[in-house]
Protein backbone atom coordinates (compact mmCIF):
# COMPACT_ATOMS: atom_id res chain seq x y z
CA UNK A 1 0.00 0.00 0.00
CA UNK A 2 2.91 2.61 0.53
CA UNK A 3 4.43 1.38 -2.37
CA UNK A 4 1.02 2.37 -4.10
CA UNK A 5 0.82 5.93 -2.54
CA UNK A 6 4.44 6.72 -3.17
CA UNK A 7 3.97 5.78 -6.81
CA UNK A 8 1.17 7.40 -6.73
CA UNK A 9 2.51 10.80 -5.18
CA UNK A 10 5.59 10.17 -7.95
CA UNK A 11 2.92 10.59 -10.68
CA UNK A 12 1.44 13.46 -9.58
CA UNK A 13 4.47 15.15 -9.22
CA UNK A 14 5.56 14.03 -12.68
CA UNK A 15 2.17 15.59 -13.95
CA UNK A 16 2.84 18.82 -12.64
CA UNK A 17 5.97 18.85 -14.14
CA UNK A 18 4.56 18.01 -17.51
CA UNK A 19 2.02 20.65 -16.68
CA UNK A 20 3.89 23.10 -15.90
CA UNK A 21 6.26 22.21 -19.24
CA UNK A 22 3.03 22.53 -21.27
CA UNK A 23 1.74 25.67 -19.74
CA UNK A 24 5.66 27.59 -20.22
CA UNK A 25 5.95 26.44 -23.75
CA UNK A 26 2.37 27.34 -24.54
CA UNK A 27 3.14 30.96 -23.17
CA UNK A 28 6.38 31.38 -24.80
CA UNK A 29 4.73 30.17 -28.20
CA UNK A 30 2.33 33.13 -27.52
CA UNK A 31 4.50 35.27 -26.42
CA UNK A 32 6.36 35.05 -29.48
CA UNK A 33 3.55 34.97 -31.77
CA UNK A 34 2.54 38.13 -29.96
CA UNK A 35 5.65 39.47 -30.26
CA UNK A 36 5.64 38.17 -34.19
CA UNK A 37 2.18 39.57 -34.61
CA UNK A 38 3.60 43.43 -32.87
CA UNK A 39 6.70 42.97 -34.95
CA UNK A 40 4.20 42.46 -38.20
CA UNK A 41 2.09 45.34 -36.98
CA UNK A 42 4.61 47.97 -36.79
CA UNK A 43 5.94 46.21 -40.29
CA UNK A 44 2.83 46.87 -41.73
CA UNK A 45 2.01 50.41 -40.37
CA UNK A 46 5.95 51.59 -40.93
CA UNK A 47 5.10 50.71 -44.69
CA UNK A 48 1.67 52.76 -44.30
CA UNK A 49 3.95 55.53 -42.62
CA UNK A 50 6.06 55.47 -45.43
CA UNK A 51 3.28 55.64 -48.21
CA UNK A 52 1.76 58.48 -46.68
CA UNK A 53 5.65 60.49 -46.36
CA UNK A 54 5.44 60.13 -42.56
CA UNK A 55 8.78 59.43 -42.49
CA UNK A 56 9.29 60.41 -38.08
CA UNK A 57 6.47 57.92 -37.39
CA UNK A 58 8.65 54.90 -39.08
CA UNK A 59 11.34 55.69 -36.80
CA UNK A 60 9.39 55.91 -33.74
CA UNK A 61 7.74 52.46 -34.86
CA UNK A 62 10.87 50.98 -35.64
CA UNK A 63 12.61 53.08 -32.79
CA UNK A 64 14.26 49.43 -31.49
CA UNK A 65 15.92 48.89 -35.25
CA UNK A 66 16.96 52.18 -35.30
CA UNK A 67 18.29 52.01 -31.88
CA UNK A 68 20.32 48.67 -32.29
CA UNK A 69 21.05 49.04 -35.72
CA UNK A 70 19.94 45.39 -36.17
CA UNK A 71 16.73 43.24 -37.48
CA UNK A 72 15.12 41.86 -40.34
CA UNK A 73 16.29 43.20 -44.16
CA UNK A 74 12.75 44.49 -44.56
CA UNK A 75 12.87 46.49 -41.15
CA UNK A 76 16.20 47.73 -42.60
CA UNK A 77 14.52 48.78 -45.70
CA UNK A 78 11.84 51.09 -44.11
CA UNK A 79 14.45 52.73 -41.68
CA UNK A 80 16.70 53.28 -44.65
CA UNK A 81 13.56 54.59 -46.80
CA UNK A 82 12.62 57.02 -43.82
CA UNK A 83 16.32 58.03 -43.51
CA UNK A 84 16.59 58.72 -46.98
CA UNK A 85 12.77 60.69 -47.04
CA UNK A 86 14.04 62.62 -44.36
CA UNK A 87 17.22 63.22 -46.75
CA UNK A 88 19.67 61.74 -43.59
CA UNK A 89 21.41 60.68 -46.46
CA UNK A 90 24.65 59.12 -44.52
CA UNK A 91 21.92 57.10 -41.92
CA UNK A 92 19.51 56.01 -45.02
CA UNK A 93 23.26 54.65 -46.55
CA UNK A 94 24.10 53.09 -44.01
CA UNK A 95 20.81 50.85 -43.13
CA UNK A 96 20.70 50.22 -46.63
CA UNK A 97 23.94 48.33 -46.40
CA UNK A 98 22.67 46.66 -43.02
CA UNK A 99 20.01 45.82 -45.41
CA UNK A 100 22.02 44.32 -47.49
CA UNK A 101 23.81 42.35 -45.48
CA UNK A 102 21.03 40.68 -44.07
CA UNK A 103 19.13 39.71 -47.06
CA UNK A 104 18.33 35.92 -48.22
CA UNK A 105 20.26 34.28 -50.99
CA UNK A 106 17.46 34.45 -52.84
CA UNK A 107 16.99 37.80 -52.79
CA UNK A 108 19.63 38.81 -55.69
CA UNK A 109 17.64 40.94 -57.82
CA UNK A 110 16.47 43.18 -54.68
CA UNK A 111 20.20 43.38 -54.19
CA UNK A 112 21.05 44.93 -57.15
CA UNK A 113 18.21 47.73 -56.34
CA UNK A 114 19.87 48.17 -52.94
CA UNK A 115 23.33 48.57 -54.39
CA UNK A 116 21.56 51.34 -57.41
CA UNK A 117 19.91 53.20 -54.25
CA UNK A 118 23.61 52.78 -52.60
CA UNK A 119 25.01 54.32 -55.58
CA UNK A 120 22.77 57.14 -55.88
CA UNK A 121 22.65 58.47 -52.75
CA UNK A 122 26.96 58.42 -52.44
CA UNK A 123 26.76 60.83 -55.84
CA UNK A 124 23.56 63.32 -53.83
CA UNK A 125 26.22 63.83 -50.91
CA UNK A 126 29.26 64.07 -53.58
CA UNK A 127 31.03 61.14 -52.61
CA UNK A 128 31.41 60.46 -56.35
CA UNK A 129 34.07 57.64 -56.01
CA UNK A 130 32.07 55.17 -54.15
CA UNK A 131 28.75 56.25 -56.05
CA UNK A 132 31.23 55.20 -58.92
CA UNK A 133 32.45 51.56 -57.49
CA UNK A 134 28.33 50.86 -56.39
CA UNK A 135 27.51 51.82 -59.95
CA UNK A 136 29.91 49.54 -61.79
CA UNK A 137 29.18 46.96 -59.42
CA UNK A 138 25.95 46.65 -60.93
CA UNK A 139 26.69 46.91 -64.70
CA UNK A 140 29.35 44.41 -64.18
CA UNK A 141 26.42 42.06 -62.90
CA UNK A 142 24.43 43.05 -66.17
CA UNK A 143 21.06 42.27 -65.02
CA UNK A 144 20.00 46.10 -64.65
CA UNK A 145 18.67 48.61 -67.22
CA UNK A 146 20.44 50.55 -69.13
CA UNK A 147 19.77 54.10 -67.74
CA UNK A 148 22.60 52.88 -65.42
CA UNK A 149 25.38 53.78 -67.81
CA UNK A 150 23.48 57.20 -67.86
CA UNK A 151 23.89 57.75 -64.08
CA UNK A 152 26.80 57.03 -64.43
CA UNK A 153 27.95 59.19 -66.85
CA UNK A 154 26.84 61.86 -64.80
CA UNK A 155 29.36 60.67 -62.00
CA UNK A 156 32.30 60.66 -64.01
CA UNK A 157 31.44 64.30 -65.86
CA UNK A 158 31.47 65.25 -62.26
CA UNK A 159 34.93 63.60 -61.72
CA UNK A 160 36.02 65.26 -65.17
CA UNK A 161 36.83 61.98 -66.76
CA UNK A 162 35.19 63.56 -69.97
CA UNK A 163 36.71 59.96 -72.31
CA UNK A 164 34.68 57.70 -70.01
CA UNK A 165 31.73 59.68 -69.97
CA UNK A 166 31.48 59.60 -73.90
CA UNK A 167 32.03 56.21 -73.61
CA UNK A 168 29.67 54.90 -71.06
CA UNK A 169 26.80 57.68 -73.34
CA UNK A 170 27.49 56.02 -76.45
CA UNK A 171 26.61 52.85 -75.04
CA UNK A 172 23.03 54.44 -73.60
CA UNK A 173 22.57 56.07 -76.43
CA UNK A 174 22.36 52.94 -78.33
CA UNK A 175 19.19 51.79 -76.56
CA UNK A 176 17.73 55.49 -76.00
CA UNK A 177 18.87 57.33 -79.13
CA UNK A 178 16.70 60.66 -78.53
CA UNK A 179 17.53 60.60 -74.81
CA UNK A 180 17.55 64.83 -74.49
CA UNK A 181 19.17 64.53 -71.08
CA UNK A 182 21.78 62.26 -72.55
CA UNK A 183 22.29 64.27 -75.88
CA UNK A 184 22.72 67.23 -73.49
CA UNK A 185 25.24 65.87 -71.03
CA UNK A 186 27.00 64.34 -74.28
CA UNK A 187 27.52 68.17 -75.87
CA UNK A 188 28.61 69.26 -72.93
CA UNK A 189 31.33 66.63 -72.42
CA UNK A 190 32.22 67.43 -76.31
CA UNK A 191 32.50 70.82 -75.00
CA UNK A 192 34.85 70.27 -72.25
CA UNK A 193 36.84 68.04 -74.19
CA UNK A 194 37.68 70.76 -76.21
CA UNK A 195 35.67 69.48 -79.20
CA UNK A 196 33.68 72.55 -80.13
CA UNK A 197 32.16 71.55 -83.55
CA UNK A 198 31.41 68.27 -81.91
CA UNK A 199 29.58 70.24 -79.03
CA UNK A 200 27.52 72.76 -81.78
CA UNK A 201 26.62 70.33 -83.64
CA UNK A 202 24.80 68.12 -80.51
CA UNK A 203 23.19 70.97 -78.75
CA UNK A 204 22.24 72.69 -81.78
CA UNK A 205 20.21 69.16 -82.22
CA UNK A 206 18.45 69.28 -79.30
CA UNK A 207 17.70 72.92 -78.47
CA UNK A 208 13.89 72.85 -79.43
CA UNK A 209 13.19 69.00 -77.51
CA UNK A 210 15.35 70.24 -74.69
CA UNK A 211 12.85 73.03 -73.64
CA UNK A 212 10.30 70.81 -73.07
CA UNK A 213 12.32 69.79 -70.15
CA UNK A 214 12.30 72.48 -68.18
CA UNK A 215 13.80 76.22 -68.21
CA UNK A 216 17.15 75.42 -65.95
CA UNK A 217 18.31 73.16 -68.70
CA UNK A 218 17.50 74.85 -72.01
CA UNK A 219 19.72 77.50 -70.57
CA UNK A 220 22.39 75.29 -69.75
CA UNK A 221 22.17 73.97 -73.42
CA UNK A 222 22.37 77.18 -75.19
CA UNK A 223 24.75 78.74 -72.91
CA UNK A 224 27.42 75.50 -73.59
CA UNK A 225 25.88 76.06 -77.28
CA UNK A 226 26.90 79.88 -77.42
CA UNK A 227 30.25 79.39 -75.81
CA UNK A 228 31.57 76.82 -78.05
CA UNK A 229 30.37 79.55 -80.97
CA UNK A 230 33.03 81.52 -79.17
CA UNK A 231 35.89 79.09 -78.44
CA UNK A 232 35.28 78.60 -83.02
CA UNK A 233 35.13 82.13 -83.22
CA UNK A 234 31.90 82.09 -84.46
CA UNK A 235 30.73 85.19 -82.69
CA UNK A 236 27.55 85.84 -84.52
CA UNK A 237 26.19 82.74 -83.89
CA UNK A 238 27.21 82.80 -80.31
CA UNK A 239 25.39 86.44 -80.43
CA UNK A 240 21.86 85.34 -81.92
CA UNK A 241 22.20 82.53 -79.45
CA UNK A 242 22.55 85.09 -76.05
CA UNK A 243 20.28 87.35 -77.84
CA UNK A 244 17.59 84.43 -78.01
CA UNK A 245 18.10 84.09 -74.38
CA UNK A 246 17.78 88.01 -73.67
CA UNK A 247 14.41 87.58 -75.42
CA UNK A 248 13.05 84.91 -73.41
CA UNK A 249 14.21 85.54 -69.79
CA UNK A 250 15.74 89.23 -69.94
CA UNK A 251 18.73 88.32 -67.38
CA UNK A 252 22.17 88.84 -68.60
CA UNK A 253 24.28 88.21 -65.48
CA UNK A 254 24.66 84.35 -66.30
CA UNK A 255 26.66 85.53 -69.40
CA UNK A 256 27.52 89.00 -69.12
CA UNK A 257 31.65 88.27 -69.54
CA UNK A 258 31.17 86.16 -72.58
CA UNK A 259 28.36 88.65 -74.28
CA UNK A 260 31.10 91.27 -73.84
CA UNK A 261 33.59 89.45 -76.12
CA UNK A 262 31.15 88.25 -78.48
CA UNK A 263 30.03 92.52 -78.85
CA UNK A 264 34.05 93.38 -78.75
CA UNK A 265 33.95 90.91 -81.62
CA UNK A 266 30.95 91.98 -83.64
CA UNK A 267 32.42 95.11 -83.71
CA UNK A 268 29.78 96.65 -80.99
CA UNK A 269 32.12 97.84 -78.12
CA UNK A 270 29.81 100.82 -77.35
CA UNK A 271 27.04 98.48 -76.98
CA UNK A 272 28.98 96.08 -74.58
CA UNK A 273 30.14 99.02 -72.47
CA UNK A 274 26.79 100.19 -71.77
CA UNK A 275 25.25 96.82 -70.67
CA UNK A 276 28.43 96.68 -68.49
CA UNK A 277 27.58 99.80 -66.91
CA UNK A 278 23.75 99.05 -66.45
CA UNK A 279 24.73 95.57 -65.07
CA UNK A 280 27.20 96.18 -62.73
CA UNK A 281 25.38 96.33 -59.42
CA UNK A 282 24.15 92.89 -60.37
CA UNK A 283 27.59 90.93 -60.54
CA UNK A 284 29.28 88.88 -58.36
CA UNK A 285 32.96 90.39 -57.29
CA UNK A 286 34.74 87.46 -59.26
CA UNK A 287 31.75 87.87 -62.93
CA UNK A 288 32.32 92.25 -62.66
CA UNK A 289 36.49 92.10 -62.69
CA UNK A 290 36.25 89.24 -65.34
CA UNK A 291 33.79 91.37 -67.64
CA UNK A 292 35.81 94.97 -66.46
CA UNK A 293 39.10 93.16 -67.71
CA UNK A 294 37.87 92.14 -70.99
CA UNK A 295 36.34 95.66 -71.74
CA UNK A 296 40.13 96.82 -71.00
CA UNK A 297 41.23 94.36 -73.17
CA UNK A 298 38.86 95.43 -75.71
CA UNK A 299 39.78 98.53 -75.80
CA UNK A 300 43.06 98.02 -75.69
CA UNK A 301 42.74 96.33 -78.73
CA UNK A 302 41.36 98.98 -80.44
CA UNK A 303 44.15 101.35 -79.11
CA UNK A 304 41.72 103.34 -77.04
CA UNK A 305 44.56 102.71 -74.23
CA UNK A 306 43.69 105.33 -71.92
CA UNK A 307 40.20 104.10 -71.70
CA UNK A 308 41.28 100.72 -71.50
CA UNK A 309 43.42 101.30 -68.47
CA UNK A 310 40.96 103.06 -66.85
CA UNK A 311 39.06 100.27 -66.81
CA UNK A 312 41.59 98.05 -65.69
CA UNK A 313 42.62 100.32 -62.77
CA UNK A 314 38.99 100.18 -61.45
CA UNK A 315 40.05 96.10 -60.88
CA UNK A 316 43.42 96.89 -59.60
CA UNK A 317 42.19 99.01 -56.73
CA UNK A 318 40.14 96.13 -55.20
CA UNK A 319 42.35 93.03 -56.00
CA UNK A 320 46.46 93.74 -57.29
CA UNK A 321 46.51 90.14 -57.89
CA UNK A 322 44.29 90.07 -60.41
CA UNK A 323 45.00 88.05 -63.80
CA UNK A 324 48.26 90.28 -65.20
CA UNK A 325 47.03 93.66 -63.80
CA UNK A 326 50.18 93.84 -61.89
CA UNK A 327 52.42 93.92 -64.84
CA UNK A 328 50.39 95.92 -66.78
CA UNK A 329 50.77 98.76 -64.00
CA UNK A 330 53.63 98.56 -63.89
CA UNK A 331 54.54 98.40 -67.68
CA UNK A 332 52.92 100.66 -69.13
CA UNK A 333 51.47 103.46 -66.02
CA UNK A 334 54.21 105.62 -66.01
CA UNK A 335 54.00 106.03 -69.56
CA UNK A 336 50.55 107.33 -69.61
CA UNK A 337 50.97 109.72 -66.60
CA UNK A 338 53.75 111.19 -69.00
CA UNK A 339 53.16 113.77 -71.53
CA UNK A 340 54.24 111.77 -74.17
CA UNK A 341 51.14 109.58 -74.27
CA UNK A 342 48.50 112.07 -75.06
CA UNK A 343 51.07 113.91 -77.11
CA UNK A 344 51.44 110.46 -79.28
CA UNK A 345 48.24 108.00 -78.96
CA UNK A 346 44.91 110.51 -78.78
CA UNK A 347 42.33 110.59 -81.29
CA UNK A 348 42.57 114.05 -82.75
CA UNK A 349 42.73 114.57 -86.08
CA UNK A 350 45.97 116.76 -86.37
CA UNK A 351 48.06 114.29 -84.12
CA UNK A 352 50.34 113.83 -87.31
CA UNK A 353 51.35 117.41 -87.55
CA UNK A 354 51.87 117.76 -84.23
CA UNK A 355 54.37 115.22 -84.45
CA UNK A 356 56.17 116.62 -87.20
CA UNK A 357 56.13 119.99 -85.43
CA UNK A 358 57.70 117.98 -82.41
CA UNK A 359 60.20 116.50 -84.93
CA UNK A 360 61.19 120.06 -87.18
CA UNK A 361 59.53 118.67 -90.03
CA UNK A 362 57.60 120.34 -92.65
CA UNK A 363 53.83 119.65 -92.52
CA UNK A 364 54.06 118.99 -96.14
CA UNK A 365 57.11 116.37 -95.90
CA UNK A 366 56.32 113.09 -97.28
CA UNK A 367 54.74 111.01 -94.51
CA UNK A 368 53.39 107.07 -94.35
CA UNK A 369 50.77 106.61 -92.28
CA UNK A 370 49.74 102.84 -91.78
CA UNK A 371 47.37 101.25 -88.65
CA UNK A 372 50.32 100.46 -86.78
CA UNK A 373 52.87 102.67 -87.96
CA UNK A 374 53.92 105.75 -88.58
CA UNK A 375 56.49 107.08 -91.17
CA UNK A 376 58.16 110.28 -91.35
CA UNK A 377 61.01 112.00 -93.42
CA UNK A 378 62.55 115.05 -92.12
CA UNK A 379 65.53 116.74 -93.64
CA UNK A 380 68.33 114.37 -92.96
CA UNK A 381 66.23 111.65 -90.48
CA UNK A 382 63.72 109.03 -90.92
CA UNK A 383 61.45 108.43 -88.03
CA UNK A 384 59.57 105.61 -87.80
CA UNK A 385 57.35 105.55 -85.12
CA UNK A 386 55.39 102.61 -83.67
CA UNK A 387 51.37 103.54 -83.06
CA UNK A 388 50.77 100.48 -80.65
CA UNK A 389 51.72 99.40 -76.96
CA UNK A 390 53.07 96.19 -78.42
CA UNK A 391 56.08 94.94 -80.02
CA UNK A 392 57.17 96.02 -83.30
CA UNK A 393 57.09 93.08 -85.68
CA UNK A 394 58.69 91.47 -88.57
CA UNK A 395 55.92 92.30 -90.88
CA UNK A 396 55.70 95.84 -89.54
CA UNK A 397 59.64 96.13 -90.76
CA UNK A 398 59.42 94.57 -94.16
CA UNK A 399 56.84 96.84 -94.71
CA UNK A 400 58.72 100.29 -93.73
CA UNK A 401 61.56 99.17 -95.48
CA UNK A 402 59.28 98.71 -99.16
CA UNK A 403 57.92 101.58 -98.50
CA UNK A 404 61.34 103.83 -98.08
CA UNK A 405 62.62 101.98 -100.91
CA UNK A 406 59.75 102.57 -103.13
CA UNK A 407 60.12 106.61 -101.69
CA UNK A 408 63.59 106.34 -102.67
CA UNK A 409 64.60 107.95 -99.26
CA UNK A 410 67.61 105.51 -98.88
CA UNK A 411 70.36 108.24 -97.79
CA UNK A 412 68.83 109.26 -94.47
CA UNK A 413 69.49 108.19 -90.79
CA UNK A 414 66.93 105.79 -89.78
CA UNK A 415 65.52 105.74 -86.17
CA UNK A 416 62.77 103.05 -84.98
CA UNK A 417 60.62 104.85 -82.06
CA UNK A 418 58.85 102.47 -80.01
CA UNK A 419 57.57 102.28 -76.20
CA UNK A 420 57.69 98.72 -76.57
CA UNK A 421 60.56 96.11 -77.49
CA UNK A 422 61.48 94.70 -80.62
CA UNK A 423 60.72 91.30 -81.64
CA UNK A 424 63.96 89.16 -81.79
CA UNK A 425 62.78 87.76 -85.22
CA UNK A 426 63.59 91.29 -86.76
CA UNK A 427 67.57 91.37 -85.77
CA UNK A 428 67.90 89.19 -88.52
CA UNK A 429 66.82 91.32 -91.80
CA UNK A 430 69.53 93.74 -92.80
CA UNK A 431 67.55 96.87 -92.68
CA UNK A 432 67.23 96.61 -88.82
CA UNK A 433 71.34 96.84 -88.63
CA UNK A 434 70.47 100.47 -90.22
CA UNK A 435 68.64 101.69 -87.88
CA UNK A 436 68.77 103.62 -84.62
CA UNK A 437 66.50 102.11 -81.88
CA UNK A 438 64.84 104.30 -79.18
CA UNK A 439 63.03 102.29 -77.17
CA UNK A 440 61.17 101.95 -73.18
CA UNK A 441 62.75 104.82 -71.12
CA UNK A 442 65.13 105.93 -74.16
CA UNK A 443 61.57 106.77 -76.36
CA UNK A 444 59.93 108.43 -73.41
CA UNK A 445 62.78 110.46 -73.41
CA UNK A 446 63.55 111.31 -76.69
CA UNK A 447 59.75 112.77 -77.09
CA UNK A 448 59.62 114.43 -73.99
CA UNK A 449 62.32 117.00 -74.95
CA UNK A 450 60.87 117.30 -78.76
CA UNK A 451 57.39 117.72 -77.14
CA UNK A 452 58.65 120.39 -74.46
CA UNK A 453 59.91 122.47 -77.21
CA UNK A 454 56.96 122.29 -79.07
CA UNK A 455 54.66 123.20 -76.19
CA UNK A 456 56.98 126.12 -75.15
CA UNK A 457 56.77 127.27 -78.49
CA UNK A 458 53.19 126.88 -78.93
CA UNK A 459 52.68 128.51 -75.10
CA UNK A 460 54.99 131.98 -76.48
Amino acid sequence: MGDFLKSMGNNVFLIYIGISVVLFVTFLIIYRVSLYLTKQKRINASEVYLKNGEFDKVLASLKDVVKSGSGTYLQMHYVAQAFEGMQNYTRAIDFYEKCMVRLPLNESEFKDVLFLKIARLFHRIGRLKEALGYFETVVNKKTTSKHVYYEIALVLFQMQKYTSVQNHLETYLRYAPKDVNALLLLGKTYFYSNSYQKAVNTLLSIVPEVAKTGEEKALDCKLHLAKSYIMLKKYPGAKEIYENILTENGDIVPFLPEYIIVLSNVNEPEKAEKILNDNMDKLTDEARQESLYLMGTNFWERRQYRKAMDYWKRIFAENPEFKDLGDIMRKYSPFMENQVFDFLYDDVVDTENKIKSALNISHAAESFVQENFWVFFGQNECYILNRRLSPFTLEDIEACESFIKSSRQTNNNYILLSYYHITPQCQDTVFYKKLRILQGTEFIGFFSEKIWNLVSRETN
